[in-house]
């Protein structure tokens, strides 16, 4: 049976790993990724309690005529190749240099639960794995991460990234484990509490809809059940239209979804998209965790996607946006998705809306535009835009040259901060600093410019 080894053989080669996870196409995605940045060894952690189903357990399983276990099993990935004669060994010593090797070489783990899905597969729970690298050539990738800890038999590790986890019909559905995985970095930035899955559902169905039953359910939620649920948490929601309104002075040049994504990531909050598969009336909820891009344009979008696994990265359109996207599907065929909403869960006091300081955004930028024509900007020179908080902003500063710096660092500020930088090959040549505990953006607070290093 998958996930079931014996007592005296845990420690195996990465290469047979997709064997034990199941044979599901997120199992396979899994083993992609976890080749891709580097593992070499999986330790199997057989009658894991996983916090997270154990909740799930007791509130829907625990209930049901059928068998179902309550504990799980928990696999962990190293880029270190070692054996289980080793690991024993280090054990017994308490080997603090062999433990610290593991450290360094953790890649997270996946834990794989007792229920099946309907293709009798079980189903993939909480899963904590590494990022992709951070830096690629002159390319850099930006991901939502918290730290995360984790106990292999007295040996502590950690990781920064974000978790995911497969969804559960009985207890949820897609949009619910978009709304689990988004509170790990609310909990980080505002103290929200972080939920199970079934208890993510029973706050959001408290909105109910007359389409479908709570527990189990082969529906979605709807974009109230969405609001209604991080209102729950006492926290405001930012909807994102990628469609330009009428009046707007967005242009076929600006991409919206990236521009929306740089800001929100740039302070850690969690976005998610709904998308609609284009002829038919199917939605899907996914979270973007990250981006990647060279000097500030953006070349690739990461969600988590419960259909597919973690971080898997989206490319723009043939025009060059993020307002749809390509998915290979069965057959060789493609499936293709309209982005129809970004929805970013916010503090209340985060009153400044993306909205009204994006068209002050666009002003800069065409300004910004006229100075590359003009020659007085170098090619190459952007405008962008990103919320962050006076502690992130001032640290930022303390590295940077400019006039009136001592004066501004001391200077009272509001705690969330809208700015809109112009930059150069990530040098940052200027800085309007709004406050984004206003209402509209008709003050600048500060406008700083950069002296070359």
């Amino acid at each position: 049976m998958p996930g079931k080894s014996p007592q005296n053989k845990f420690i195996f080669p990465f290469s047979p790993t997709v064997n034990r996870l199941g044979p599901s196409s997120i199992c396979g995605y899994l083993y992609e990724y976890l080749e891709a940045i580097g593992a070499k060894t999986c330790i199997h952690e057989p009658d894991y309690i996983d916090k997270d189903y154990l909740i799930d357990y007791s509130k829907f399983y625990s209930r049901s005529f059928e068998k179902v276990d309550k504990t799980t099993d928990r696999y962990h990935f190293f880029s270190l190749a070692f054996g289980q004669i080793k690991f024993k060994r280090a054990l017994e010593k308490g080997d603090e240099g062999f433990f610290k090797k593991l450290q360094e070489s953790y890649l997270g783990f996946i834990v794989v639960k007792p229920v099946r899905d309907i293709y009798k597969y079980r189903l993939i729970g909480k899963t904590v794995l590494a990022t992709y690298p951070e830096h690629v050539g002159v390319d850099n990738r930006c991901f939502l991460t918290n730290e995360h800890k984790a106990s292999l038999y007295g040996i502590p590790l950690k990781l920064k990234t974000l978790p995911f986890q497969q969804k559960d019909n009985a207890v949820g559905v897609c949009a619910t484990v978009t709304c689990w995985s988004a509170q790990f970095p609310l909990m980080h930035l505002f103290g929200t509490p972080v939920l199970s899955p079934v208890e993510v559902t029973e706050r959001a169905v408290a909105c109910p809809t007359i389409d479908a039953r709570n527990f189990p359910s082969d529906d979605g939620l709807t974009l109230s059940q969405l609001k209604y649920y991080f209102n729950s948490l006492d926290l405001e929601t930012e909807f994102i239209n990628p469609k330009p309104n009428a009046g707007s002075p967005q242009t076929s040049r600006e991409d919206i979804i990236a521009d929306a994504v740089r800001a929100y990531i740039e302070l850690g909050l969690p976005i998610i998209a709904t998308l609609n598969l284009k002829g038919t009336n199917d939605y899907h909820a996914v979270l973007i965790t990250g981006y990647r891009h060279t000097y500030g344009k953006v070349r690739e979008i990461y969600v988590h996607d419960d259909n597919i696994g973690p971080y898997h990265h989206i490319k723009p359109n043939r025009q060059g946006k993020f307002s749809s996207w390509r998915e290979a599907g069965t057959n060789g065929c493609k499936k293709e998705y309209e982005l129809q909403r970004l929805l970013v869960p916010v503090y209340p006091k985060i009153r400044l809306s993306f909205g009204k300081v994006y068209r002050a955004f666009l002003q800069f930028k065409r300004g910004t535009e006229a100075f590359v024509k003009s020659g007085t900007y170098p090619k190459g020179t952007r405008t962008e835009l990103f919320l962050t908080d006076i502690h992130r902003y001032r640290k930022d500063l303390l590295t940077r040259k400019f006039d009136g710096k001592n004066d501004i660092v001391r200077e009272p500020a509001a705690r969330f901060l809208w700015v809109i930088r112009i930059q150069n090959k990530g040098k940052p040549i200027r800085d309007y600093v709004l406050d984004g505990t206003a209402i509209y953006p008709n003050r600048i607070i500060w406008d700083i410019e950069f002296k070359n290093p």
